[in-house]
């Protein structure tokens, strides 16, 4: 497989959870696993941070930097192009 084709299936899985319009999508990483049976491939992307406390007046510009927090999601896909693990977890 080539890194489009991680890209387009990791994007395929992530849609229906997230919706048509992911952020700034971005394969992260693609790592042949050990026993050289499936691919572990990271994948990131921005998502409103809802927990964002609202500011007004002068510094209301600065924080629209944490307007958005970036997600990471890790696919193991086999061989046959199928998902076969996915894990989420979030930038710390």
């Amino acid at each position: 497989m080539n890194l489009k084709e991680f890209y387009e299936i990791a994007n395929r899985e992530l849609k229906p959870l997230y919706g048509e319009n992911l952020i700034d999508f971005r394969l992260e990483q693609v790592k042949r696993l050990k026993d050289d049976s499936a691919w572990e491939v990271v994948v990131s992307f921005l998502m409103e941070n809802k927990n964002e406390v609202q500011m007004s007046g002068p510094l209301a510009n600065l924080t629209n930097i944490s307007k958005y927090k970036r997600e990471y999601k890790a696919f193991i896909i086999d061989d046959n192009k199928k998902v076969t693990d996915y894990l989420i977890f979030s930038e710390s």
